[in-house]
């Protein structure tokens, strides 16, 4: 596994734990009681359980519905784009996934090709980060067979610096590519950019 730059461990140590602390502790000393999670908590089971659901009203959450229903209720109502980060180790994959989540967006997470094929084919994210060096499906294959289907944004994130990979990767249909290791600002200005042209470009489309 890459070092983790510090820029990206001092943003994580804020935004995962500095700063929710003090929103806590403001919301304590006012008796604020509509502090609550991004997203419900799932249980082993795949369920958002009974606490959670109490915990989000007017969402319209069931306990019966999956993971997968209740992610997407959740994005359409509170309007943020969907992420999938699709990345084999999980230490690299955790970090990514909060970056994200702290940021707003929506985060499903898979740790081979086959699980985001499936997990594609399910949620329907609106944006794609993945890592080339993938068990099962390799990232390029993943990238290729996705580009039949759908022109969803794609962001290779790997370790691979290689032009010639970089140049496979692009034309195979990725919108855009950083090498590991990366910054988390620049992680976040990418994802930015690449959410803006998209909407961009549906606004022009006819």
């Amino acid at each position: 596994m890459f070092g983790i730059p510090r820029d990206m461990e001092e943003l994580l140590l804020e935004l995962a734990f500095v700063r929710p602390v003090r929103i806590l502790g403001s919301a304590l000393e006012s008796g604020d009681q509509a502090v609550r999670p991004d997203f419900p908590h799932e249980d082993r089971s795949g369920v958002v359980d009974e606490q959670a659901e109490r915990r989000l009203p007017g969402m319209g959450l069931s306990r019966q519905k999956t993971v997968t229903e209740q992610r997407r209720e959740f994005s359409a109502a509170s309007h943020s784009p969907h992420i999938l980060v699709v990345e084999d180790d999980l230490a690299i994959l955790d970090l990514v996934a909060l970056l994200l989540e702290t940021q707003g967006y929506t985060v499903s997470r898979a740790m081979d090709g086959e699980q985001a094929l499936e997990v594609f084919s399910n949620e329907k994210p609106d944006l794609i980060i993945l890592d080339l060096m993938l068990p099962h499906v390799d990232g390029l294959s993943l990238c290729q067979r996705i580009r039949e289907t759908s022109l969803v944004p794609i962001i290779i994130l790997s370790a691979r610096t290689q032009e010639e990979d970089m140049v496979w990767a692009l034309d195979l249909g990725a919108n855009d590519y950083l090498t590991k290791p990366f910054g988390a600002r620049e992680l976040l200005a990418r994802v930015r950019a690449t959410l803006r042209d998209t909407t961009f470009k549906d606004q022009d489309t006819p």
